[in-house]
């Protein structure tokens, strides 16, 4: 039986209301819409935050170590490893305190490197300390201050200690490197002048480890290209393309396209078919890949052999629009040995020597002889690009290559 509801809310309020009303009394009754008791009173039990104890550790290590109170300064670094973990600030501390002092450990050393500083500490770049930075703002509003301070205490620090001539080397070196100058310690290092230090050690293999990583690299090229034996008919032509490709562990590889262009410098014969076309005309378009290795690496240059193939091809008669006659086109397979001499530039682009001796089989079917093999010299302006590799290159004081 169908009963009818004749409730007054029913009967006056329009349906267009109802999902209002609906979300009106479910606000009222939600448990968060309600102010919770005050608990205040009973909240009597604190324990120091890595923010905390971060803020005031950086104003107690300056006030102690002007007094003199080495000891305490040691504590206070122990009580913010404890709470914040082995973040490079206190590594540093630590590494200073050790120079000047005189007793600086091959362990204390070992706890900050480059290296390990690419790599993270524990629990990410800067352990749960980048966490409350990021989570609790008052404090990443008043801490930069306190921040930039005590940055500014431990450069001061170390340059006072990297002047001291009855520092040993090593540590003066270390010391430049806390206070900003990383160019001082990196070169060291690639110029091996502490074979007895495992910090040196790791550091040049990491160094090589990043660089066997592989990068793509693109350029463009501008050269001549000079036939040799009967092949000489068609004369020296200019030639220009692009290049892309990639390269690891010393092995590279190119993709590249070239075009050359000009009349030949000699009138030649070509047979095709029933035909036979007295020109000079010539328009040539190749298409290859290169494979090769790097022999030599110097700072700043190097050098590639490489062998590749691919296919050339010259325009003996062009397409007419006027009689829709088909273009006359004389191809060969092209065998190339050669070599690459690289000279990097600042960041990551280069200039380049390209050298190539094909060897061509063109074939003119019965009209002038095409045989013969070619040489070309270009320079090329070209770059590499690995966003990761150039990071993790530059964080070691390096470019990308």
């Amino acid at each position: 039986m169908n009963r009818h509801i004749n409730h007054p809310i029913m009967r006056r309020t329009p349906l267009l209301y109802l999902p209002a009303l609906c979300l009106f009394s479910f606000l009222i009754g939600h448990p968060s819409a309600a102010q919770p008791p005050d608990l205040s009173y009973l909240m009597t039990e604190t324990r120091p935050s890595c923010a905390d104890v971060d803020f005031n550790s950086k104003r107690l290590i300056p006030e102690y170590y002007e007094r003199g109170q080495l000891d305490s300064v040691e504590v206070v670094l122990d009580y913010w490893q404890y709470h914040c973990g082995a973040i490079p600030q206190i590594q540093q501390t630590r590494m200073l305190l050790g120079i000047v002092r005189g007793d600086l450990t091959e362990d204390e050393i070992q706890l900050f490197t480059p290296v390990r500083q690419f790599r993270g500490w524990p629990h990410g770049p800067y352990g749960p300390y980048w966490q409350h930075i990021i989570l609790y703002t008052p404090y990443y509003e008043d801490g930069m201050g306190r921040a930039r301070e005590y940055r500014e205490f431990l450069t001061e620090l170390a340059e006072n200690q990297a002047g001291r001539k009855d520092v040993p080397k090593f540590e003066r070196y270390l010391a430049w490197h806390i206070a900003g100058e990383t160019d001082s310690l990196y070169s060291a290092f690639r110029r091996e002048e502490f074979p007895d230090s495992p910090l040196q050690t790791e550091y040049l293999e990491e160094l090589e480890e990043i660089r066997r990583q592989g990068a793509f690299h693109a350029g463009i090229f501008a050269g001549i290209w000079m036939p040799t034996d009967s092949l000489e008919i068609l004369g020296n032509h200019p030639e220009i393309g692009v290049l892309f490709g990639g390269q690891w562990s010393g092995f590279f590889f190119d993709l590249y396209t070239s075009f050359r262009f000009l009349k030949s410098a000699n009138e030649y014969l070509y047979n095709d078919d029933d035909s036979t076309y007295v020109t000079d005309n010539y328009f040539s378009f190749g298409i290859g890949t290169d494979f090769g290795y790097r022999l030599l690496k110097a700072r700043n240059h190097e050098f590639q052999l490489l062998g590749g193939i691919g296919y050339e091809n010259f325009t003996v008669v062009p397409y007419d629009d006027d009689t829709e006659t088909d273009a006359v086109i004389a191809g060969a397979l092209n065998l190339s040995l050669g070599f690459n001499f690289r000279l990097y530039l600042k960041g990551d682009s280069y200039l380049g020597l390209r050298y190539r001796y094909n060897v061509l089989n063109y074939n003119s079917h019965g009209g002038s002889s095409l045989s013969g093999n070619a040489i070309t010299v270009g320079m090329v302006y070209g770059w590499a690009d690995n966003s990761m590799k150039r990071y993790r290159l530059q964080s070691l004081g390096v470019g990308l290559r």
